[in-house]
Order: C-alpha cells, then sequence, then structure tokens
C-alpha cells in the first residue's frame, strides 16, 4: 500500500512562536550522564556490539560500556569552543526558522575516541564530537564546508528525535514506509544499534524477486570484536539490505534456500535508488538520507541528482533560509 499525503498537511509547526535554540558547551559531568543514561540506543545493545565498542573479547557489560562513556568525556578549550560557535553563528537563520522544531537547548559533548571510535553521533538533545574528530575538521582545508557538513546534519538527528512523533509522514518523503522489523536470532544478536536513530522500523520498496522491499541494516562480525582483528567501531560496520516480505504491519525478513536472510548490496538493488534517490550515499538508516537532505536544503546544494527530494522537503519544512554567503 502506498503512502500518500494529504496535499497541504501542516507537519511542522514553524508557525508557532519559539525563542532561537541555544547551543551549549556541556561539562563533563553533564556529558557523563548523557551518555550513560538508559535511553532508546543503550536499552538496545547487544553483547556482539557492546564487544566493539569496548574493544574487548572478554567484556560485554553495559555497565562497563557506561564507564568507559563517562571516563571519555572531555573539557572543551577556547579553540574548541570558537571553532563550533563560528559554525552555529554561520547557520544561525535557518536555526531560528526551525527553532519550534528542535529543543530549547543543544548541548555539545566532547570526549575520546573510545566513545564510540569517535563517530561524531547524537544522543538525546546532545552532539557528541570527538577531540580527535574535531582537531581534523579545524586543521581541513574545507573545514567550513565539513563542519557545517557535521553540524547541520546532526542536528537534525536532534530535530528528528524531538519531533519522533512525525516521523514517518518525513520518512515518507524519501520513499519509506514504516513497518515493525523481525528477523531471525541469529542476525539480530550481531545488530549494530544507530544511537541517531536506534530503531529499523522503516523499509524501502526495492521492486526485487521474492521480497517487498528492503530494510538497510547494520551489524558487526560474529563474535564481536577481535584482538587478531582489532580497530574500533568503524572497522566492524557491516551493511546491506535486508530483502523483507510486508504483512500486516510487519516486515519479516525473507530468507535465501539456506535459510539465511538475504543481505544484498546496494550496488545489486537498483529500486532501492529509485525510491530513495542518488543524492547521498550515505545510506546505512533512513534518518541519515534524511538528515542529508536537510544538510542540502539548507545549504542550497548544487547539481543533485535527484533534487526533487529536496524540494518535497523543503515544501513540508516550509523554505528555508539560504546558506552563508
Amino acid at each position: 500500500m502506498k503512502v500518500f499525503l494529504a496535499a497541504g498537511a501542516v507537519l511542522w509547526p514553524l508557525c508557532q512562536a519559539a525563542s532561537a535554540t541555544e547551543f551549549r558547551f556541556a561539562s563533563k559531568e553533564e556529558a557523563a550522564a548523557i551518555l550513560t543514561a538508559d535511553d532508546d540506543f543503550l536499552t538496545r545493545l547487544r553483547p556482539a556490539e557492546i564487544s566493539v565498542r569496548l574493544m574487548s573479547e572478554e567484556t560485554t557489560s553495559l555497565s562497563a560500556l557506561k564507564a568507559q562513556y563517562a571516563a571519555g568525556t572531555l573539557a572543551w578549550n577556547d579553540q574548541e569552543r570558537s571553532f563550533l560557535s563560528q559554525a552555529v553563528e554561520a547557520f544561525r537563520p535557518a536555526f531560528e526558522k526551525y527553532a519550534p522544531l528542535a529543543p530549547a537547548e543543544i548541548l555539545f559533548i566532547k570526549g575520546d575516541d573510545l566513545i564510540d571510535g569517535g563517530l561524531p553521533h547524537t544522543r538525546a538533545n546532545a552532539i557528541f564530537f570527538s577531540e580527535s574528530f574535531l582537531r581534523g575538521l579545524m586543521e581541513s582545508e574545507k573545514k567550513d564546508e565539513e563542519a557545517a557538513y557535521f553540524l547541520l546534519h546532526e542536528y537534525f538527528h536532534v530535530v528528528s528525535r524531538e519531533q519522533e512523533a512525525r516521523l514517518d509522514e518525513m520518512l515518507a518523503l524519501i520513499g519509506f514506509r514504516p513497518c515493525d522489523l523481525e528477523v531471525p536470532a541469529s542476525l539480530s544478536a550481531l545488530h549494530l544499534t544507530n544511537p541517531d536513530a536506534p530503531t529499523d522500523r522503516h523499509y524501502a520498496p526495492a521492486g526485487i524477486d521474492g521480497a517487498d522491499g528492503v530494510v538497510p541494516y547494520l551489524y558487526v562480525d560474529e563474535g564481536g570484536w577481535s584482538a587478531e582483528k582489532g580497530g574500533s567501531l568503524s572497522k566492524y560496520f557491516n551493511f546491506g539490505l535486508l530483502a523483507v516480505d510486508v504483512s500486516n504491519g510487519a516486515c519479516v525478513a525473507d530468507l535465501d534456500a539456506e535459510g539465511a536472510p538475504r543481505l544484498l548490496s546496494p550496488d545489486e538493488t537498483p529500486g532501492f535508488w529509485d525510491t530513495v534517490g542518488r543524492n547521498t550515499n550515505y545510506i546505512i538508516h533512513p534518518a541519515e538520507i534524511l538528515a542529508d537532505t536537510f544538510v542540502f536544503l539548507v545549504t542550497h546544494k548544487k547539481d543533485l541528482p535527484n533534487p526533487e527530494i529536496v524540494a518535497k522537503l523543503s515544501d513540508r519544512l516550509g523554505g528555508a533560509p539560504g546558506a552563508p554567503e
């Protein structure tokens, strides 16, 4: 069944008065409290992915991961504060425009590379950057462009979390439909949870034989982290488009002749690209595609393969202020 949004439907209440979102640098204590909270992310973690996040073959306890998160928080220095503050000010018109959708306050959290491999992500109303990642941004020849991308991308994850009740309609703009995902225990045990979007509950029609669609699916190596392979979180990323059969609101993993879930590569699933467009290759989760679409909207990205997708988002958000000169 196709999902259609009624013409003129009001999804995002931009007409409501709201104070501009305040961006603030969290203390180490505030950061630790957010990172160790039993939220929708931490409560979904499986032992295999915990071992990868801990880089340990022996330890898979959530308490150990929480301790690692808390110990890894860092204080901000003046250079980092100035760099991120300038990035925020560059897009102040956008943040003011979308303030009705966002929390009143968004925090910046800083930590070391032991916090999820130092990868940028969000938790609650906070955006995490690692010290090494920030250093790389500040030293980059394209630091302004790159800072804009990561700031706006992560900002939209926070907005999406704040507007979770409307997320199904929003993801419909890029072709995804809601469902309750059911996968075999063997694959579920290897699931890699995305802190920006901890649930996998949307599929994309993809025109593949023997299935109704696909769900972008992240998973870790069987057995989790290994000393022989070494490395941190990103080294254990495995990704595939999980073929699913859809019935009565459930997405059930389609199995091959040997009874294993069918995990397809995007290259062999052209129907997926026909559904979601080719504006971004960051397709590990529907929410990531949507966040990139928001970046393209606010920065007025040119020469996109599918500008109509950005136009849909613009229409739903009521247009967007231009990128800074």
